[in-house]
């Protein structure tokens, strides 16, 4: 019976860990696409190059959009700074919804 019980601990703890590594590997992927999206709008790309590139993909055209409502900055301190925000809100949201589908 103690095994039976520790190897369904176990399960469900390889279960959690595999979920959230899923939610790690995502949310990654989500905030390397909002860093250089933010790179891209920083740099003075016209957003409509970035969409034309999207192929439609709803995720990538709002994260465009959402870049693209943000300030431009002259300054590489600040453009790096906004890049950077970019990308952890992006990932901030990721891993919001993720929680919130459990």
């Amino acid at each position: 019976m103690k095994k039976l019980i520790l190897s369904t601990i176990l399960s469900a703890a390889a279960f959690t860990v595999t979920a959230s590594e899923e939610a790690i590997n995502i949310c990654t992927q989500a905030g390397e696409m909002a860093e250089v999206t933010m790179k891209a709008r920083q740099s003075g790309i016209p957003m409509s190059k970035l969409m034309s590139i999207s192929n439609g993909d709803s995720f990538t055209d709002e994260l465009i959009m959402q870049a693209y409502s943000k300030p431009r900055y002259s300054g590489k301190k600040y453009q790096t700074r906004e890049v950077e925000r970019f990308r952890n809100y992006a990932e901030s949201v990721c891993f919001n919804s993720w929680k919130s589908k459990k």
